[in-house]
C-alpha cells in the first residue's frame, strides 16, 4: 500500500468527492446562516456531528444527489464512516487551532491518528477532514484556551502558528500535503468576540503500490 500526494486531474468518484468536500466547506463561509450556525456550534462541547451535518447540507446545495449522501455509512466491507459520498468515506475530527500548541505532538497524535489508521486499514480511499476553529474573546462551554505556551501571543499569531503546526503534523503523518480551507470569520454568539473557522482536508488515496 502507498499514499499518493496528488489528485489526478481525470474525473473520477474519489476525485469528485474530494473536490466536492473542499467546495462544501468553502460554501459554509459563503453562507451567512451556515457560518453563524458553526460559529455557535464550536462553542459547545462536541462539534463533529455539527460539522458532518453542515457539510452534508452544503454538498446537497452544491448539487450532490441526496441518494449519494449517507451518514454513519459502511463503505466497502467494514469501514464505518462519518459521512459518505457514494463509495467515498469521509472522516471528521474536530479540534481547535491552539490545541496543538498547548497539548503537543504526542497528545495531538493520540487524538487525530486513529481516524487516519481507520481509513488506511480499510483498503479504501477516504477523505480526512480536521476542523480547527479559533474563539477570540469567547468562553467555550467546556474548554479553556488559556495556556502559558501562548500567553504572550496575539490571537492572529496563535492562529498562524497553530495552522502551521497542524499542516506539518498531517503532512508528517500521511506524507500528503493537506488542503487548507479558510472557511471564514464571524461574530460569536450574541455578537460577542469572534470565531475563525479553518479546516484541513487530506485525501487518503488507496493504491496497491508498495
Amino acid at each position: 500500500m502507498a499514499l499518493t500526494d496528488e489528485i489526478s486531474p481525470a474525473p473520477g468518484t474519489f476525485d469528485d468527492a474530494y473536490h466536492d468536500v473542499v467546495a462544501a466547506l468553502t460554501a459554509i463561509g459563503e453562507d451567512p446562516a451556515a457560518l453563524d450556525r458553526m460559529a455557535f456550534a464550536v462553542t459547545l462541547a462536541d462539534t463533529e456531528s455539527a460539522w458532518v451535518q453542515e457539510t452534508a447540507y452544503q454538498l446537497l446545495r452544491l448539487g450532490v444527489p441526496a441518494r449519494l449522501l449517507r451518514r454513519e455509512a459502511t463503505v466497502g466491507t467494514h469501514l464505518r464512516a462519518d459521512l459518505a459520498i457514494g463509495a467515498t468515506a469521509i472522516e471528521f475530527k474536530s479540534s481547535y487551532v491552539s490545541n496543538i500548541l498547548h497539548n503537543g505532538i504526542v497528545a495531538t497524535r493520540k487524538w487525530l491518528r486513529p481516524d487516519i489508521d481507520k481509513i488506511l486499514a480499510s483498503a479504501q480511499s477516504g477523505i480526512y477532514v480536521v476542523t480547527v476553529p479559533q474563539l477570540v474573546d469567547i468562553d467555550h462551554q467546556k474548554y479553556s484556551f488559556t495556556h502559558r505556551a501562548t500567553a504572550t501571543m496575539t490571537p492572529e499569531e496563535i492562529r498562524i502558528a497553530g495552522l502551521d503546526a497542524y499542516r506539518q503534523f498531517l503532512h508528517n503523518e500521511t506524507a500528503i500535503a493537506p488542503t487548507h480551507v479558510e472557511i471564514g470569520c464571524t461574530a460569536g454568539p450574541d455578537g460577542h468576540g469572534s470565531v475563525r473557522l479553518d479546516a484541513y482536508i487530506v485525501p487518503l488515496r488507496w493504491t496497491t503500490t508498495m
